[in-house]
């Protein structure tokens, strides 16, 4: 039994922008337009197997978090897709934009994943 949720979470407002129930745009509303852009959600997705989706048209004027969260008590595996068009206008890097690399991309999942095992102990404590 696994329930994975995907949230968009605004870091200066402290809003969440996609959440399927607390969200602007939510399973209630599923297309809404955020600080310029507009957010299209998929809905929340509770069959087997899940697949939720965010588009967004126009350009972010500042960050945001993406959340997944599993409300099941059994272990899963997500799978994170994504796609952009880029970062507009660029006259400096912004930060958090490299090229990606798999090999720090892994480690830093890793050391995340030994975190929570240290912190949470099991899977029903996280």
């Amino acid at each position: 039994n696994v329930d994975v949720d995907m949230y968009l979470w605004d870091e200066d407002s402290e809003t969440y922008i996609v959440h399927w129930k607390d969200g602007i745009v939510s399973d209630e509303r599923p297309v809404a337009n955020y600080k310029g852009v507009t957010f299209a959600f998929s809905g929340d997705d509770r069959t087997t197997p899940i697949v939720e989706a965010v588009n967004l048209t126009g350009t972010l004027q500042n960050s945001v978090g993406l959340r997944l969260f599993n409300y099941a008590k059994d272990r899963a595996t997500a799978t994170l897709y994504y796609m952009y068009a880029g970062v507009s206008p660029c006259a400096t890097v912004p930060a958090g934009c490299k090229v990606y690399d798999r090999v720090t991309a892994e480690r830093a999942a890793v050391l995340w994943s030994q975190h929570i095992q240290r912190d949470h102990g099991s899977v029903e404590d996280a």
